[in-house]
């Protein structure tokens, strides 16, 4: 017998059914690889305005909708058919507003410290500078914990859509809280964006799955100090030298 979630006040943990069709994990895939292919084609766009919002949207999304797939199967399961694409649009969609928000907030203002007389190695310093001691907030894991929660969704109609649209930006929410830090420095390393947006996504992942990595929160602060003592041997770009070393995806010419 297919088990059911628990319907519960405020938030509860996920409950999926057991035997639950895998369409959440179709359709997040599917969305995470078109992020990737349209991320991987425009880092062959010289930079601008435009390329530097295509770059964080898809790259936001590349990154972070590994991270939605529990909360979009809960989002299925609490659905009915006749209403679960567009259920499932409203979470994703709002899911990567807020995130894509984040980033482009994020990228104006380390753009301005650059005007301001910064260099990009000092400014990409001090983003993992920021994402070293983020991970050891207390905060930090208390959001982490919360990434887990949900809350009970209407199965039809308009209370569905809203509520999914709801649930996706508290979900996005819960994730800034958690993983900002991480993602600070793909949204400021210029050139080597794929290579710190790939590790961000490994520690996010990491964390959810690794129990070290919970218990442990120091390894990857010291992961960030690390690469923030490389950054400052690399030269006038962050992504070319030692931390562009080890990105293998091609740069910019």
């Amino acid at each position: 017998m297919t088990a059911t979630p628990a319907a519960v006040p405020g938030s509860a943990f996920l409950r999926v059914p057991v035997g639950l069709p895998r369409l959440a994990d179709r359709i997040v895939i599917g969305a995470t690889v078109l992020a990737w292919i349209v991320l991987l084609w425009d880092d062959r766009l010289s930079g601008g305005a435009a390329d530097s919002v295509i770059r964080v949207t898809f790259g936001t999304a590349a990154m972070m909708l590994p991270l939605a797939l529990p909360a979009t199967r809960h989002v299925i399961a609490s659905t009915f058919r006749s209403s679960r694409a567009l259920s499932v649009t409203a979470f994703l969609a709002a899911f990567v507003g807020v995130w894509v928000t984040v980033g482009l907030a994020a990228t104006i203002v380390f753009g301005l410290l650059e005007r301001t007389g910064f260099t990009p190695p000092n400014v990409l310093v001090g983003a993992l500078l920021i994402a070293a001691g983020w991970q050891a907030l207390p905060w930090k894991r208390v959001s982490l914990r919360d990434c887990h929660l949900t809350v009970p969704l209407a199965p039809r109609g308009w209370r569905s859509s809203f509520g999914c649209l709801k649930f996706g930006g508290i979900v996005a929410a819960r994730c800034v809280a958690s993983c900002c830090g991480l993602m600070l420095p793909m949204f400021v390393a210029g050139s080597g964006h794929l290579f710190f947006g790939l590790l961000a996504m490994a520690g996010a992942v990491g964390e959810r799955r690794l129990l070290v990595l919970r218990r442990e929160s120091w390894l990857l602060s010291g992961v960030a100090l690390g690469l923030a003592v490389l950054t400052t041997t690399s030269g006038a770009d962050p992504g070319s030298a030692l931390v562009g070393w080890f990105c293998a995806i091609p740069q910019r010419p």
